[in-house]
């Protein structure tokens, strides 16, 4: 690794930290959007250079006037240098995690090939996992969107 990447994590990890703190003082409520991306069976998970580092998905916050899919594209783009045609809305939920109440909308997005480029700031490792052999230390975001997949799929 390179000492600016090096760097660029460290800065991840100590602007988290700040974040949560603030998160605890103020209890603010927040709405984020994640995507599970899928190519040929596989799904493309990520670990962030902040946290807990447990395998997540693609995403992160809604800027104003943007709309979760708006955000998650732009977040997918940013994290992975994935450019989605298209995203399909799986639901949302409610997380009280963090010390915040957060709104988590969820979506599913589709590639014809598994080309990726990560942020080397934000982004510290992205794999496909075969749908059957996800990893076990995943967080919370991409344990219920998989399930809403799931869901999804078993009422069409």
């Amino acid at each position: 690794m390179h000492v600016l990447d090096t760097l660029i994590h460290f800065s991840y990890r100590i602007l988290n930290g700040a974040r949560i703190a603030y998160w605890f003082i103020v209890r603010p409520r927040t709405a984020g959007a994640h995507c599970l991306i899928e190519h040929d069976g596989a799904f493309l998970l990520i670990r962030n250079s902040y946290g807990l580092r447990l395998w997540t998905l693609p995403g992160g916050g809604i800027r104003h006037g943007e709309t979760p899919a708006e955000a998650v594209t732009r977040e997918v783009r940013e994290e992975v240098g994935i450019s989605l045609a298209h995203v399909e809305s799986l639901g949302s939920y409610v997380s009280t995690a963090e010390f915040k109440t957060d709104t988590v909308y969820c979506f599913y997005g589709s590639v014809p090939n598994d080309a990726y480029t990560i942020d080397n700031g934000e982004v510290v490792q992205a794999e496909w996992f075969p749908a059957d052999a996800l990893p076990e230390a995943r967080t919370l975001v991409a344990e219920n969107t998989v399930r809403m997949l799931r869901e999804h799929t078993r009422s069409d």
